[in-house]
């Protein structure tokens, strides 16, 4: 009875030792199925990477092309450059064909520009710039929408001289921003400056109502950030006006004319004697 006992005993520890083994195998296995499935996801990843790199290793060759296109001054035309913009009318119930006209003039106006700097038509094709159907016929569904609309037609990716470019149009709502008169920035400049200094003050003139007119919806250009020009002689005339100043001068700079989102930003320098004391009657003079 003891002997059997023991082999019982026996028996039972060998059940055990078989249960942990087909335990660890199980384990082993699941460990060689993940494995199996890292080596196949590295060699995915692995394959990926050998095509970035290929297709990094063109783009390498195709920037140092461009780049010695650029030395030599064969690029024409760079991405996000605006070739047109202009505003659509489309009031209640006007006809298709006159928004598509407007359109077209838009469209005619980036060819004419486009053609200016540099690019051409590339045969059979008779036009220098490029634009799907499918964002042309888009574009004009939208225009079609009763309203006043800020159209902007823009290359989409760097030229090189000779080569046509693809466009993209923008279509905004055109609304009034500022009204004419209204003051886009001020501050006082001080007798006594230098010629340098005036004009940096007047430039952080301009730079604060380049800002606040984009951030009230006045469209910028895409690379300059830009949504104006002023005329540099009006500029250097405001600096010689400031510089023979002997007293304080409050300098405002206001719209020349109603703003839309359009744009472009017309502004002109308001001058006038800071008074020094109560009663002082102040004189403006505009300028710019």
């Amino acid at each position: 009875q003891a002997e059997l006992e023991a082999v019982k005993a026996e028996v039972e520890a060998a059940r055990k030792m078989i249960a942990d083994l087909e335990s660890q195998k199980q384990a082993l296995q699941l460990d060689r199925d993940q494995l199996e499935r890292s080596l196949d996801t590295a060699q995915t990843a692995l394959s990926q990477l050998e095509t970035q790199k290929k297709q990094l290793e063109q783009e390498i060759e195709q920037l140092n092309q461009l780049a010695v296109r650029l030395r030599r001054g064969e690029l024409a035309i760079l991405a996000g450059e605006v070739l047109a913009t202009g505003v659509v009318e489309s009031p209640e119930g006007a006809k298709p064909e006159v928004i598509r006209q407007q359109f077209e003039r838009l469209l005619a106006q980036a060819e004419q520009r486009a053609l200016a700097l540099g690019s051409q038509p590339m045969p059979p094709l008779e036009n220098a710039i490029l634009i799907r159907r499918e964002d042309a016929d888009q574009a004009l569904e939208k225009l079609q929408e009763p309203g006043s609309w800020a159209v902007r037609i823009l290359s989409l990716s760097n030229r090189l001289k000779g080569e046509p470019v693809p466009v993209l149009v923008q279509i905004y709502p055109n609304q009034r921003i500022f009204a004419k008169g209204s003051v886009l920035a001020q501050g006082v400049i001080q007798p006594g400056l230098s010629e340098n200094q005036i004009q940096q003050q007047l430039l952080r003139l301009l730079n604060q109502a380049n800002q606040r007119s984009q951030e009230e919806g006045l469209l910028s250009d895409p690379i300059t950030g830009t949504v104006g020009e002023f005329s540099q002689v009006k500029f250097l005339e405001v600096v010689q006006r400031l510089r023979q100043s002997t007293t304080p001068m409050d300098v405002k700079l206001v719209a020349d004319t109603d703003i839309y989102t359009a744009g472009p930003l017309r502004v002109s320098f308001l001058m006038a004697d800071q008074p020094s004391s109560p009663g002082v009657r102040q004189t403006e003079r505009p300028e710019g």
